[in-house]
């Protein structure tokens, strides 16, 4: 049971060093454009069209 507890205290204290990380960089969180090439076979068209990140895009990274 200590093992669990034990365990159970660092995740927690990890999430907590991660969720201050993030305050203190005010930075907003922002996706990757990684799951667009699905929506881009759906509708049949280029995973870059949906991309905000368009000089980094590539045909071939799919």
């Amino acid at each position: 049971m200590s093992t669990f507890i034990a365990a159970l205290i660092i995740i927690g204290l990890a999430m907590l060093a991660m969720s201050v990380g993030m305050i203190l960089s005010n930075k907003c969180i922002q996706g990757s454009c990684g799951n667009k090439n699905l929506l881009a076979k759906i509708q049949g068209t280029s995973a870059c069209d949906f991309c905000d990140k368009k000089q980094d895009c590539s045909e071939s990274a799919s």
